[in-house]
């Protein structure tokens, strides 16, 4: 039986875990992103699963979720990536075009667990946004110093 939690609940864990010696149970397919927001630059550190797609990762959210507006037109994030810090440049995809990606590639909707039926359509239509994440660099722990972390 799945048990109801809050993000609030699962984050503090799961930062833990993820910054832990026992990181390998989850960090390939679960990692740390913080972005920060674009009104208040309050920045937000969530657990989410990804997907390595090329040189890419890709990160898919239900669109009533807040925290990847603050990504609309490209922004930087801080990501926490198999017990590593990099930064990289996110890009949302949106509308049809969540689609058109995981039909030109069945393998990151697998990956994603986004279930396809024959004709396209996902098995359990859910309004989604895809969240691209490239041009990734190391995080220096100096840089991290720098600003004040």
């Amino acid at each position: 039986m799945a048990l109801a939690t809050t993000d609030k609940q699962v984050s503090p864990f799961m930062s833990w875990l993820l910054n832990s010696p026992l990181h390998s149970l989850l960090s390939n397919q679960i990692m740390l992103i913080t972005v920060t927001g674009k009104a208040t630059g309050t920045r937000y550190t969530l657990p989410v699963n990804y997907v390595c797609d090329s040189d890419d990762l890709v990160i898919s959210s239900r669109a009533d979720r807040r925290w990847w507006r603050n990504l609309r037109g490209g922004a930087s994030v801080e990501l926490l990536l198999q017990r590593e810090r990099w930064r990289g440049h996110a890009e949302v995809i949106e509308g049809s075009a969540v689609m058109d990606t995981l039909l030109r590639s069945p393998a990151l909707a697998k990956g994603l667990s986004i279930k396809l039926r024959d004709d396209g359509q996902e098995q359990t239509p859910v309004q989604r946004v895809l969240i691209r994440i490239g041009c990734l660099e190391p995080l220096s722990v100096e840089a991290e110093q720098h600003q004040g972390r």
